[in-house]
């Protein structure tokens, strides 16, 4: 396992508004198809929006309290056999530290 002390989750700007109605981070509503919530690590932020966001024009990033999140939290190996975080449950809005918005540069 992995210590850090924040975790990141990417939305569009879209998916963010849709969410942040909602005050919580449901799994069944925002990763219909895996049996977990994506996470990803500071140093793994930058490929992460350059592989899965780079069509999307505005972003919101999450920065997240791990404190709560240990027991459903795994790391697992996935995009270039990196251990990645994954969260098997719910997250409640409580974890989240701040948020920011940013305009993704398409020419990268």
């Amino acid at each position: 396992m992995q210590n850090c002390e924040y975790l990141f989750r990417i939305f569009s700007n879209e998916q963010w508004e849709i969410v942040k109605q909602k005050k919580e981070l449901k799994l069944k509503e925002i990763e219909t198809n895996f049996n977990f919530i994506h996470l990803c690590t500071e140093k793994q932020l930058l490929d992460t929006i350059r592989v899965h966001f780079k069509n999307i024009e505005e972003i919101v990033i999450l920065r997240l309290s791990t404190r709560g999140l240990e027991s459903n939290l795994k790391w697992e190996m996935s995009r270039n056999n990196d251990l990645f975080p994954h969260y098997y449950g719910d997250i409640s809005f409580d974890n989240i530290i701040d948020f920011k918005k940013i305009k993704v540069n398409k020419n990268n």
